[in-house]
């Protein structure tokens, strides 16, 4: 038989085990009679039960499995979705005027100024950047992840879209900004 000790109810002995696909649980009848079903292996984890014997090795293995998957899936979000950080400002990518190619250029003035003509602002009260260049800022963001120019992301503006909005393979990404990013994709698909 195996047995464990819980810190309020003393020692008990496991009588029954259930394994199902949303958890495992064991019944346990402690010495005054009283039976309790904990769910394993996270009753373990508080040290309200401490396993003996056996069943310590078993709720170990357990543990440090469910530990390390814990781990792998927080390092694959870490690495496909990066928390920003607060207070940091990604530089601004090079895509001024002396870097751009003449039709790249076009494009982008164009796409300001649809943004001006739909009654977008340039700038706040206070004189601070607003809506415009923050679009301009974004959809310059989208080129460098997807290594695309300005006259290409015209040919691809509608898988860049998916890509980048609810449901898609980027859409924390598109989230970003208060949707600031998704917001200024959509425009600039509006825009052609």
């Amino acid at each position: 038989m195996k047995t464990i000790k819980h810190k309020l109810f003393g020692e008990g002995t496991i009588v029954a085990q259930e394994i199902k696909d949303i958890g495992s649980y064991i019944t346990v009848r402690f010495e005054s009679g009283r039976e309790s079903r904990f769910a394993i292996p996270e009753s373990f984890f508080t040290g309200m039960i401490v396993a003996e014997g056996t069943l310590k090795n078993e709720v170990d293995a357990a543990i440090a499995d469910k530990n390390e998957r814990e781990r792998i899936v927080r390092e694959s979000r870490t690495v496909i979705h990066p928390t920003p950080v607060r207070g940091y400002r990604a530089p601004r990518y090079r895509t001024d005027a002396a870097v751009l190619t003449a039709g790249d250029k076009m494009v982008r003035d164009a796409y300001e100024s649809y943004l001006v003509n739909e009654a977008y602002a340039e700038l706040t009260p206070k004189g601070a950047p607003s809506t415009v260049p923050q679009y301009v800022r974004a959809v310059e963001s989208v080129l460098e992840e997807e290594h695309l120019t300005w006259s290409s992301l015209t040919a691809h503006i509608a898988r860049i879209v998916s890509l980048y909005d609810e449901g898609g393979v980027k859409e924390f990404e598109g989230s970003r900004g208060h949707k600031t990013v998704i917001n200024s994709l959509r425009r600039f698909e509006e825009f052609c």
